[in-house]
């Protein structure tokens, strides 16, 4: 199942990069979309990389204190995410969007997720919840795809109805 989620959050991740450079070329501009999409990006690349290293340690590693060192891992990640984007925000002076909202909404519903799946591991001793898990993790990752191409869609359709009246 981990090699799913693995697969799956490599592709996702290169979906990402794409969007990210998409709306890179076509506005060419700094804004609170660009600043969330760039920390998507961003850190979804840190955890692709970081992700085999921890999951090897959690796996050859008895008890729960290497799964935690696991999801607790992404957990600081996907929370020092939102505080970047917050801070990025602050140093540039911009209103966050909805978009960027949406980002850090999603990220922490990810770090939920960690920590509601260590909790049934160290609590309960049992993995009954890894494929409710990986499921969830699967959908934010789409969840988070989608806000990237609803900020590149969001303005072009904004743009091209200026001045008609719908």
């Amino acid at each position: 199942m981990e090699q799913k989620l693995l697969s799956f959050s490599e592709h996702i991740t290169f979906a990402y990069i794409a969007m990210w450079l998409i709306y890179l070329i076509v506005y060419r501009r700094l804004d609170s979309k660009v600043i969330a999409l760039t920390s998507v990006v961003f850190f979804s690349l840190l955890m692709n990389y970081i992700t085999p290293y921890v999951l090897a340690y959690a796996k050859n590693n008895a008890g729960i204190l290497p799964k935690a060192v696991f999801h607790l891992t992404f957990c600081a990640i996907q929370l020092v995410a939102v505080f970047s984007i917050r801070l990025l925000h602050d140093y540039f002076r911009l209103k966050m969007s909805k978009a960027a909202l949406a980002v850090i909404i999603l990220y922490i519903l990810q770090v939920s997720i960690h920590l509601i799946y260590l909790a049934e591991k160290a609590v309960l001793g049992t993995f009954s919840l890894s494929y409710i898990y990986t499921i969830s993790i699967n959908t934010v990752n789409v969840l988070l795809c989608f806000v990237c191409v609803l900020c590149i869609l969001q303005f072009k359709v904004s743009t091209s109805t200026k001045g008609e009246y719908l």
